[in-house]
């Protein structure tokens, strides 16, 4: 379950067109961006991935391995020869918020 906005293949297909490239080939276990292959290793998708990828069972999770496909990606995008740069994942804040003037009630959650 992805818990930002944008899901993965969505980041990457923004990134791809900032940057005037074509978009991501997902392949079976590798992603094609431009001239660079990027090689997904297993350890990038969940088990169940990894049991149906190893009996070659392509269903309707397909769409959910490509997710953890981008996801490798952009973990990697500094690889990417004259466009890539180190992304840093987001940081979401879980803590209570309070205001000295205003003790007990909080401000933002």
């Amino acid at each position: 379950m992805w818990r930002d906005a944008f899901k993965p293949t969505q980041i990457l297909d923004s990134l791809c067109k900032k940057n005037s490239l074509p978009a991501a080939e997902y392949r079976w276990e590798e992603v094609k961006m431009d001239n660079k292959i990027f090689k997904v290793p297993p350890e990038a998708f969940p088990e169940e991935a990894s049991v149906r990828n190893k009996r070659r069972v392509a269903d309707e999770n397909w769409s959910v391995d490509d997710e953890h496909k981008a996801l490798y990606v952009l973990q990697h995008w500094e690889e990417m020869p004259g466009y890539g740069y180190k992304l840093v994942p987001e940081h979401v804040e879980i803590r209570s918020l309070y205001n000295p003037e205003n003790p007990g009630l909080v401000q933002v959650r």
